[in-house]
């Protein structure tokens, strides 16, 4: 019966990809994923999907509590994540967990597309990047007018929802607010 080889993320990985030119099947779990669990049970302990894995994809695993910041860029939504990834890191598409017979013929229709399409792909990735990048500059760099109304609006929700007469916020039960406080306290301050 084939087993899967998983790589660790790692320069190697992606080498062989480029070398093979291959997509890469890249798995987030978790030990203390019970879908995790499954999936290793189900789908990959079926030696069809294990052949086609060695065969089409460079596997790469990854914990999620040990790699954060892979899981946060790559995350389908959950746990398993199962993403298919181009030979530098872009995404083709992904999902959470998925079925043995689902994951055979996903294994054969990414590859067919991947080989199909590299060209379309690579450009379709370096507009999103560029998309994110122009985002990310809009983003960082707030107006001066729209950063005084977020403030504004805050302080009208605050003291709109301060009960004078028996203290703190909203009606019972009431919880602290220590946010709202050193907010309220630094603007009057302010």
């Amino acid at each position: 019966m084939p087993e899967i080889r998983w790589y660790p993320w790692s320069k190697r990985a992606f080498q062989r990809a480029k070398k093979l030119n291959r997509p890469i099947l890249l798995d987030i779990s978790a030990v203390w994923c019970h879908w995790c669990h499954v999936m290793d049970q189900t789908t990959y302990s079926d030696s069809e999907v294990a052949r086609l894995i060695e065969e089409l994809y460079v596997p790469i695993r990854v914990d999620k509590d040990q790699r954060p910041d892979l899981d946060k860029r790559y995350n389908m939504g959950g746990w398993p994540t199962t993403a298919f990834l181009t030979s530098d890191g872009g995404v083709i598409t992904g999902a959470t967990y998925v079925p043995p017979d689902k994951m055979k013929s996903m294994l054969e229709t990414v590859s067919r597309f991947y080989k199909e399409n590299q060209e379309s792909i690579a450009a379709e990735i370096r507009r999103l990047k560029k998309e994110t990048v122009q985002l990310q500059r809009l983003q960082t760099m707030p107006s001066e007018t729209a950063f005084e109304s977020v403030i504004d609006d805050l302080v009208l929700e605050i003291s709109t929802d301060f009960d004078s007469l028996h203290g703190g916020f909203g009606d019972a039960p009431k919880f602290p607010h220590s946010d709202a406080l050193a907010f309220s306290l630094l603007e009057y301050h302010l």
